[in-house]
């Protein structure tokens, strides 16, 4: 038998500090506990921080803020755009006359096919699925984001849909809109 009894760890000799050792280390254990206490607070004002900082700059990139300085000198003319747009499609079918929010004058409300190709997950059957390494990465939902990067830990050997190197990907159940870089 490889059972270990409570009657054969009781006659194993220990070696036990003297009391005055315990103290000492007991002292330098709640020290160390304290300042990983701290560490710990610092680290998470500074995820919030940088989460904070995160919106306001996806804020400000949506509202034309970021670019104001760039569209100023570069002297960018969105009608001059549209006209060169219209020869080649029907954009007019994609202009909206305005949007959820004011937008600097010189861009446009568009609707979001003309400017992204968008192209859904598949479901793919288990027999077809595998933690191998055999395939194609196949990413199921959210629990295969990272922070910025897919985590793969599936693989398919009949994919349907493919995401391609730099593609976004965006999460539609679960976390709905997390947002990861395929890196694939």
């Amino acid at each position: 038998k490889t059972e270990i009894k409570s009657k054969h760890i009781l006659k194993l000799d220990a070696d036990l500090p003297s009391y005055d050792q315990q103290k000492l280390i007991s002292a330098k254990l709640d020290e160390l506990l304290g300042w990983k206490s701290q560490i710990e607070f610092e680290i998470s004002k500074y995820k919030k921080s940088i989460f904070d900082l995160e919106r306001i700059i996806y804020k400000k990139s949506y509202s034309g803020e970021l670019t104001k300085n760039f569209r100023k000198n570069k002297n960018i003319n969105i009608n001059d755009l549209i006209e060169k747009l219209k020869k080649n499609s029907k954009i007019e079918n994609f202009l909206l006359k305005e949007g959820p929010y004011k937008i600097p004058s010189n861009w446009k409300w568009v609707k979001l096919s003309i400017l992204i190709e968008l192209t859904s997950g598949q479901h793919i059957f288990p027999e077809d699925q595998n933690k191998d390494n055999n395939g194609t990465p196949y990413l199921t939902g959210p629990s295969d984001f990272g922070e910025k990067f897919p985590i793969v830990s599936r693989w398919a050997t009949k994919g349907k849909t493919y995401a391609i190197k730099n593609d976004i990907l965006i999460g539609v159940k679960g976390s709905v809109g997390k947002l990861n870089y395929c890196n694939l």
